[in-house]
């Protein structure tokens, strides 16, 4: 199961990791995706750019995307 620390431990080749956050329900089950902040915003690009193959994590094929901070506030 992917927790905080996976996310933080896979991320983390591609930069600092600042904070991640496995976004779950009220029983406590994932709701299939999260959020890693970087140090470095700019280490976001690595991670977009670095497989053509995917990422995969935990055993499953993932799907970074940039977060968009501003459609949120």
């Amino acid at each position: 199961m992917t927790d905080e620390a996976s996310l933080a431990n896979y991320f983390g080749q591609f930069g600092a990791v600042q904070n991640t956050h496995v976004k779950r329900d009220d029983q406590g089950r994932s709701k299939g995706f999260a959020v890693v902040t970087f140090v470095d915003a700019s280490d976001v690009e690595s991670v977009l750019s670095s497989s053509t193959e995917g990422h995969y994590l935990d055993g499953h094929r993932i799907d970074p995307k940039r977060f968009n901070f501003d459609a949120y506030t």
